[in-house]
């Protein structure tokens, strides 16, 4: 996947620190609300486990389950 090529290589702390433009800059195109969820979803499911397995609190904006935009 996309996702997995941007991270392949990187450490842990720097994916942590990775901002999900590069992420949409890798994808290239325009994307829709529905299509941006989808193309974010793994990105924040790896940040989420990411904080999880340092045992860091989630900011506050990704407290909601329906808020997969990642501010």
């Amino acid at each position: 996947s996309m996702l997995t090529e941007l991270v392949v290589g990187r450490d842990a702390a720097e994916v942590a620190r990775l901002p999900k433009e590069e992420l949409l800059d890798e994808i290239g195109i325009p994307l829709t609300p529905v299509r941006l969820k989808c193309a974010l979803l793994g990105f924040g499911v790896l940040k989420v486990a990411l904080n999880k397995g340092k045992g860091t609190p989630l900011p506050e904006e990704w407290s909601s389950s329906d808020d997969l935009s990642f501010r």
